[in-house]
């Protein structure tokens, strides 16, 4: 089985972790608004919540150069520093929608440096904050943030910890981030809430740089019973052949072949050759044939011969030869029609299997070019083609691999020749008497 990589887990994570804008958009003014009392004394002027509703009605219909333009005039008239805060915010979560990282970052951290910003705010500025780094890469900045975020926070969340145990991942900090993501997960236990997906896959990509797979096996069972996905059946499957563990495996994928939700040529693959390594090799041979009848397979030298070696084994010789012969159109070398021979001379076809010998030769390349030739001797003895079987041999003797065995096959042809000359001269002086003085009278 292929075997999992941190550049998947990296990809997959980066994918789960990116900023969610329209459900940012969706609360940013309600908070704003809601929030303007919340911790604070200053009361919000009712021009000025007038003019973010206008504000907010423009970001719904994402006009966003329009809420920038109000936002940079309502900023121009001097607010005091609590409507400031709210028209920032704003700004921020603009630019974001507009991929203007940068400038959110920059605004954000603006906000932070107002030392009368409210907790609230500042929690929602540092939490918004944590995730722009981490878009941007900049892991080290995201772990300072998430410290500050941890330690502003108006009450521990899950989330907290899991941004400091992403940052320390990409910071390749693994023990330090399988340590904060554990406390996450134990939050929200006490809290009754589930793990989120994400946050598993954070964990088992930590475990992976651990190389504690089998702590990965029990993670990915517990994603597979929280959010059944094929691929997780696919991705348990490779920890399980990491582990060595074929039954498992196959419990796993072959479930999800007969469901028809295992398509990926590398899956179809894998589940032939573990058909094949725990003895049925009838349903490699079926599975192989259908993926490349349907295309799903690549009809190549690897796949051909894949097909061949589960007919072999399963004692289709018919169905074997067939495809080592069409595996033998792409191959460099005649090694696999050695095999057709092979094939042939189990089943006695001898002049088959000297005319595959002929092919194979013709390719060149063997891998064992002296047994190749005791086979050749063999399929012409069996022809009673005595003086060319001799001359296989006498070739095969010239690799020292060979060599005994090919001296015993002379011996023995030279014996058969013999015998076969005494045989065809008591059958002549049978048929044909000699007469007196000599003469031979038939």
């Amino acid at each position: 089985m292929k075997r999992l990589t941190s550049q998947r887990f990296c990809n997959c994570l980066r994918r789960l972790f990116r900023l969610d804008r329209r459900l940012l958009a969706a609360c940013l003014l309600s908070t704003c608004i809601a929030g303007a009392h919340a911790d604070r004394p200053q009361v919000m002027r009712a021009k000025v919540i007038k003019q973010l509703q206008e504000i907010q009605t423009l970001f719904e219909q994402e006009q966003y150069s329009q809420v920038l333009a109000s936002t940079a005039k309502l900023r121009s008239t001097d607010l005091p520093e609590y409507e400031l805060w709210q028209v920032l915010f704003i700004e921020a979560y603009t630019h974001i929608n507009l991929s203007g990282h940068r400038q959110a970052i920059a605004i954000l951290r603006q906000i932070l440096s107002y030392d009368s910003t409210p907790q609230e705010l500042r929690q929602n500025t540092l939490n918004t904050l944590v995730q722009l780094y981490m878009v941007e890469e900049e892991h080290a900045l995201a772990l300072e943030t998430a410290d500050a975020l941890i330690e502003n926070a108006l009450a521990p969340e899950p989330k907290h910890a899991i941004f400091k145990g992403q940052a320390l991942y990409y910071l390749g900090r693994h023990r330090q981030a399988l340590a904060e993501i554990d406390r996450a997960l134990a939050l929200a236990r006490q809290m009754d809430q589930a793990p989120l997906e994400p946050w598993l896959l954070l964990k088992n990509a930590a475990l992976f740089e651990l190389e504690r797979i089998e702590d990965m096996v029990e993670v990915m069972r517990l994603l597979l019973a929280l959010y059944p996905k094929d691929r997780y059946i696919t991705n348990l499957s490779a920890l399980y052949s990491q582990l060595e563990m074929p039954e498992k495996q196959l419990a796993l994928l072959e479930p999800l072949y007969e469901q028809g939700g295992l398509t990926q040529a590398y899956h179809l693959v894998s589940l032939a050759n573990l058909y094949m390594a725990l003895g049925t090799p009838y349903k490699a041979g079926k599975l192989l044939q259908r993926s490349l009848q349907a295309e799903r397979i690549e009809e190549d030298f690897g796949n051909l011969e894949m097909l061949g070696k589960a007919w072999q084994l399963a004692a289709e010789h018919e169905r074997a030869i067939d495809a080592y012969n069409a595996a033998a159109d792409f191959g460099e070398d005649g090694d696999i029609l050695v095999r057709v021979a092979y094939l042939h001379i189990a089943r006695g076809d001898w002049q088959l299997a000297e005319s595959a010998l002929d092919r194979a030769f013709e390719k060149g390349e063997l891998s064992e070019p002296g047994n190749a030739y005791i086979l050749q001797g063999m399929a012409r003895f069996n022809q009673k083609n005595l003086p060319t079987a001799r001359r296989s041999f006498i070739q095969a003797a010239k690799f020292s691999p060979a060599q005994m065995h090919a001296q015993q096959w002379l011996q023995y042809v030279d014996n058969e020749s013999r015998s076969r000359r005494s045989l065809e001269e008591a059958i002549l002086q049978h048929a044909c008497p000699r007469q007196p003085g000599g003469t031979v009278e038939c």
